[in-house]
């Protein structure tokens, strides 16, 4: 029988603001992570733009295959930002593809300012599973250092 780790952070970050965040809960955590890499350019104000229009519409993109064998790992922390109050069409992807070798499920995101709500009810009705926890940080928490003790804090839940 194959071995179980415990958490496995995967995320998608565009900016690298999501990546600072789940570079810093796999280091807390001590566990493996994954970068999500979509297949799409995105970059520029045409690149927002469309972004974002395809949040809103929940659209898929290519991803590339995942490098790790995710069913390796008893939780899934899954870090995001936020796009116009919805979830990027990477992670979409990546959830719609990997979902039911999910055991377990937390959600961490980044945002401009609000819509972490909406954007957890939409993950967690994608994902088919309620997330252990959540916790949303803006890039202020991000840029400031803020997002750090906070995260030592909810870790101490993931022993």
């Amino acid at each position: 029988m194959e071995q179980k780790y415990k958490n496995l952070v995967i995320y998608y970050s565009l900016t690298g603001t999501t990546k600072l965040l789940a570079e810093k809960i796999a280091e807390i955590l001590t566990c493996d992570t994954e970068e999500i890499i979509e297949l799409k350019e995105r970059k520029g104000i045409l690149g927002f733009l469309k972004s974002s229009f395809e949040a809103a519409k929940e659209k898929l993109t290519k991803i590339k295959p995942l490098q790790t064998n995710i069913e390796k790992y008893e939780h899934i922390i899954i870090c995001s930002p936020v796009w116009a109050m919805n979830i990027p069409p990477a992670i979409r992807t990546f959830v719609k593809n990997y979902c039911q070798k999910f055991n377990s499920v937390s959600f961490f995101c980044t945002l401009g300012g609000f819509g972490n709500k909406r954007f957890f009810s939409k993950l967690e009705s994608l994902c088919n599973k309620k997330p252990f926890t959540c916790a949303s940080f803006t890039k202020r928490d991000i840029d400031s250092g803020k997002y750090v003790e906070i995260l030592k804090n909810i870790s101490k839940i993931f022993v």
